[in-house]
């Protein structure tokens, strides 16, 4: 992945953008030291996980909601040694107790396996979700950031493939085997893949900015300041672009371009007396 930053956000703009999502949370793992997973909640509970609802007590919770509020405090919530393990015994009884949604279940309790790395369990939890009739877009993502972490990455990109075929409205998919064969110098694949994003998701600016990067790498400096255009014209507040394209520029001895770019750039992350970046 070339930034995880930029990675997780596209996952979380092609879920938001995607049919499939309706009903559900998506929510990355941001805890220092975890792998950035991939949660999903059902959004019908209301907020009482965001209270301290551990005060409670530890009676058994009988509405689907309230274990989900309990498990969704735990996991995502509270950072007391233990929290994982409360939240894997509310997940775990809710398939039990017939509650709604058991895929989103099912795929946070492999999000806390593998963060515990017990990898086997967490692929056989996310590759029984990826093959049943209720499989959600998550439990592709997380089986992908699973093999990557393994270093199996022939299984990660087939990974990539099948969640393309599933989601072809989602542009992660296709940006991830894009920077696969750009790593392994394969560019017109790659090429054709980050095409495939644009096409897939033309609302995110991630897709441009990948294209514009790869035309810079393999030589092709005059389409990369195309598309480092494109992309700025289209999203004028995506930071990254500016940084790059006047990176290029600085190699090209266009200094006082670059600095113009930098400018912009700088001003949208400290705007001047409160001004908006132009």
């Amino acid at each position: 992945m070339k930034g995880i930053g930029a990675a997780v956000a596209v996952f979380l703009i092609a879920c938001a953008a995607s049919t499939v999502r309706n009903g559900a949370d998506d929510i990355i793992e941001n805890r220092p030291g975890l792998l950035p997973l991939a949660l999903r909640f059902p959004s019908d509970c209301g907020d009482g996980w965001k209270g301290d609802i551990a005060r409670r007590g530890e009676r058994p919770a009988t509405a689907d909601c309230e274990r989900w509020n309990l498990a969704r405090y735990y996991h995502t919530v509270e950072r007391a040694q233990g929290s994982a393990r409360r939240a894997m015994k509310h997940y775990e009884a809710m398939p039990a107790a017939g509650a709604g949604h058991p895929a989103m279940a099912k795929n946070n309790m492999a999000c806390i396996r593998l963060n515990d790395g017990k990898i086997r369990e967490a692929e056989s939890e996310l590759l029984g979700l990826i093959s049943g009739a209720d499989a959600i877009i998550p439990a592709y993502y997380n089986l992908y950031i699973l093999y990557r972490h393994a270093g199996r990455l022939e299984d990660g990109a087939k990974t990539l493939v099948l969640m393309k075929e599933r989601y072809p409205e989602n542009s992660y998919a296709d940006l991830e085997l894009g920077d696969i064969f750009s790593d392994r110098e394969d560019y017109t694949t790659a090429e054709n893949f980050y095409r495939a994003a644009q096409r897939a998701d033309a609302d995110n600016p991630v897709p441009v900015h990948r294209m514009a990067a790869l035309m810079e790498k393999i030589g092709r400096d005059e389409d990369a300041e195309v598309y480092y255009r494109r992309c700025l014209k289209s999203f004028p507040h995506y930071r990254q672009a500016y940084v790059d394209y006047s990176s290029m520029l600085l190699r090209q001895n266009r200094k006082d371009e670059a600095r113009k770019l930098l400018n912009r750039a700088v001003r949208l992350v400290d705007p001047v007396d409160g001004g908006e970046a132009r």
